[in-house]
């Protein structure tokens, strides 16, 4: 069987009205996945990157969410992913 986990960079400022929110650099995201593969001693079958849209918005379910919606003439934000796939 195998399994993934998903590694975001986290938020260090939260949106405003007149600002948008600021994120941590992808690399803090690679580390962070670097940590736990190593701390879980898992069998690491493929590590990638994927670029999801919209994921923290209020009606979404994250990177789990099966449809991502964007939209024409509204802002969608893209975020970028460390899935790290293993065997569990």
């Amino acid at each position: 069987m195998f399994d993934y986990r998903d590694f975001f960079p986290r938020q260090v400022k939260a949106p405003g009205v007149f600002s948008p929110g600021r994120w941590q650099p992808f690399e803090k995201a690679v580390q962070e996945a670097n940590r736990w593969i190593e701390s879980q001693g898992v069998e690491v079958i493929n590590v990638e990157t994927v670029l999801l849209p919209n994921i923290y918005d209020a009606d979404e379910g994250g990177s789990e969410d099966a449809s991502l919606r964007t939209s024409g003439k509204t802002q969608t934000d893209w975020y970028q992913v460390v899935r790290v796939w293993f065997r569990s």
